[in-house]
Formats: C-alpha cells, structure tokens, sequence
C-alpha cells in the first residue's frame, strides 16, 4: 500500500501489512470486553473518562472499569465509529473473523465470495480501522 513512513506516537509504521496486526490485535481485545461486558456500550462509557477519577479511593465500581479499561473504551469508541461506517459486507466481515471467531472458510462461504476476495474485502476494512486510528494517512480507493 503506502511506502511511506507513518508516525503513531513513538511508533514508526511504513505499510498496512505492519499496521495490520495491530489492527486485529484490537479488534480481537474489542470482542473479548464484548464478551466481557456486553451490556456497557463504548459510546455511553466513553463519556465518564472524563469523569473518571484515577486515585486509589475511587469508591464508584464503574469508575474504577473506566479508570482500568480507559484506553480499551477509547479503541472501543473508534471500532464502533468505523464499524457503522463500513459497507456491508466489510462489516460483516469483520463480525464473523473477529467477534465470531469465524474460519475463513464458513466466511468464504457465507459471503459467497473467494479466499482471496475474502481477503481484499478484510483488508479493506482494515485500512479503515487503521486510517482512524491514526496509523496510515490515507484509505485507497
């Protein structure tokens, strides 16, 4: 994709395929506090990071989630952001590879479409996920 080197806090990235992992890294730690926590959306918990008190007496059980989970709620808020603006099948997609633990086989399957389509259809999405999380600059075309 890019050739270009991208800068992500301290980090250095020069392509998708480096960015990559990272990306499912933590769409796969999004399901995991799904499962965890399938009643807490992102979008409402997000809003008491700000509110969030980060000192041993927190009494609050909810303050202390937010204060252990912070980082978690903010990827949580971009994943749900990028995941009501994906297409279709892209979002499908990543439901079943990365919240269903889905085979890529049964997703070929269900998707109607190739391995390797399968595969440019994840990376798409992907690109995304990576492009909002400040990782690559741009989503090709």
């Amino acid at each position: 994709m890019s050739q270009n080197w991208h800068k992500k806090g301290e980090s250095w990235f020069k392509t998708f395929d480096q960015v990559r992992p990272i990306i499912e890294a933590r769409l796969y730690t999004y399901a995991s506090l799904r499962l965890q926590y399938p009643d807490a959306p992102a979008s409402t918990l997000s809003t008491l990071l700000g509110t969030a008190i980060e000192t041993s007496d927190t009494t609050s059980v909810q303050e202390r989630w937010v204060t252990r989970y912070g980082s978690e709620l903010q990827n949580a808020a971009i994943i749900e952001k990028v995941m009501r603006s994906l297409p279709d099948e892209e979002r499908r997609l990543i439901e079943m590879r990365y919240f269903e633990y889905a085979r890529w086989g049964y997703i070929c399957r269900k998707l109607s479409v190739s391995r390797a389509t399968a595969y440019r259809i994840r990376d798409r999405a992907l690109m995304a996920f990576a492009v909002e999380f400040g990782y690559l600059s741009a989503r090709p075309q």
